[in-house]
């Protein structure tokens, strides 16, 4: 939910809390799933899901399969997550800071 034209844009956007759906890869996700996003985003710790709200979500709870596969995680999502696993944790932080 967080976009911008750098990483250190990005990060910035993080740290203001500023996010949004808008973006397509959101369109199919649930209201439900986005509901459990933004209880997990919120700024400020009071607002934010303790693990027992989230655990008590209605997403979390729900026990239904994808019956749609469109709404699983995009490949170029999946593919750019385990590049970034592999990195480093000094080459995470720098890329943090760039």
């Amino acid at each position: 939910p967080f976009s911008g034209q750098s990483r250190k844009e990005i990060v910035q956007q993080v740290c203001n809390g500023h996010w949004s759906f808008n973006d397509l890869a959101w369109l199919k996700i649930s209201d439900e799933a986005k509901d459990f996003v933004r209880g997990l985003l919120q700024l400020r710790s009071k607002d934010r899901f303790s693990a027992p709200d989230a655990v008590a979500s209605s997403w979390m709870r729900q026990e239904q399969p994808v019956k749609d596969k469109s709404t699983t995680l995009d490949a170029s999502i999946a593919a750019q997550l385990r590049a970034y696993a592999k990195y480093s944790d000094i080459k995470k932080v720098v890329l943090m800071l760039a």
